[in-house]
């Protein structure tokens, strides 16, 4: 016979005082389906797919979600549940051939007996030529790295904020280690760049040495029908900048501060911030640039609205022209679409 205070420690009552679930002993679960239906929804729809250069972007339009989903808490371990039927509708714009496609996709193997790493998808056109099935390739890799990152975070949430509260605390622990089973800023001045459009000074490309690689500079001018204030957010305000990229973004917008747009295929760094005069100095690349740019933006009011002046410079050469199609694609017709800053400008 056991002495007093040994033997199993699972039949040693605890003392509760919410009288729960003493040491977790009892099968407990947690229904998660709507909860989740509701996180892929929002994790994927609306979400942009660029390839590396910057051309081709495809929005993710309609998504449909079947399936369910369940935690259970026994003996203290957290059980995870979840299987899932993911159908999207695509659609998607080649700045470069002024081309466009749109389609279907189906993830696969969204369950807990594979990993994240083990979906797959398959990818069908409304159309079928050459011409959609470039788009098609771009969803199957890009698209499906980007899918697989957000419902990687989706689990996470699931295994940890959702979970939360199913396995209670024993007497004296400090944390709860959680299990699973299944697969696996401040103001300072701008300088260099003015915002009126007069007497602007000729840019001039960074000298060049035999090693040193060839840059080129881009100036534009578009004009929003907003205040100068409501355009500056845009390019600073974390909320808005995921509004724009359709997705999650990391934004810092003080001076050092970093940014990270467009699920990484743009990253950078705040070098100075102007709130009152409106006017940006940043570090800016693209994911597939070797080097960094340097791009100031300034906004100034005009009568029909604000004219945003984009100077850019340090661009490789040979990415000139895809730079310039990128703040056309990227930046301007987007900020007109997610924010009804309509403009007079041509596409």
């Amino acid at each position: 016979m056991a002495k007093w205070g040994e033997g199993d420690p699972r039949w040693i009552v605890e003392e509760r005082e919410d009288a729960r679930n003493v040491n977790n002993w009892h099968w407990t679960e947690k229904d998660a389906t709507q909860w989740s239906i509701t996180a892929i929804k929002e994790a994927l729809n609306n979400m942009c797919i660029i390839n590396d250069d910057a051309t081709t972007a495809i929005d993710v339009t309609k998504v449909e979600v079947a399936g369910e989903s369940s935690l259970s808490n026994r003996k203290g371990k957290l059980i995870v549940f979840y299987e899932w039927q993911i159908d999207l509708e695509w659609s998607g714009s080649d700045v470069t051939r002024e081309l466009s496609a749109s389609g279907k996709a189906e993830v696969l193997n969204f369950s807990d007996e594979y990993g994240v790493e083990d979906l797959d998808m398959s990818v069908t056109t409304d159309v079928n030529n050459k011409m959609s099935a470039d788009f098609r390739g771009i969803v199957l890799t890009k698209g499906l790295e980007l899918i697989r990152g957000r419902l990687a975070n989706y689990l996470n949430t699931l295994r940890t904020e959702y979970a939360n509260g199913l396995i209670l605390p024993s007497g004296g622990s400090q944390g709860v280690s959680v299990g699973s089973q299944g697969g696996s800023g401040g103001s300072q001045g701008v300088s260099g760049i003015s915002p009126s459009t007069k007497d602007r000074p000729t840019p001039t490309a960074p000298q060049t040495t035999a090693t040193a690689p060839q840059t080129s500079t881009i100036d534009l001018d578009f004009t929003f029908q907003c205040s100068p204030e409501d355009l500056y957010l845009v390019f600073t305000d974390p909320s808005r900048l995921a509004a724009l990229c359709a997705g999650p973004v990391d934004c810092d917008p003080v001076p050092g501060g970093s940014f990270r747009l467009f699920d990484g295929s743009v990253t950078g760094t705040f070098l100075a911030l102007d709130p009152v005069n409106r006017c940006l100095d940043l570090r800016w690349r693209l994911a597939n640039w070797g080097q960094d740019s340097r791009v100031q933006l300034a906004m100034s009011p005009q009568s029909d609205g604000v004219c945003l002046r984009v100077l850019q410079s340090g661009i490789p050469l040979e990415e000139r022209d895809r730079a310039e199609q990128g703040w056309h694609q990227m930046y301007f017709q987007r900020i007109i679409r997610t924010f009804g800053y309509g403009s007079a400008n041509p596409y």
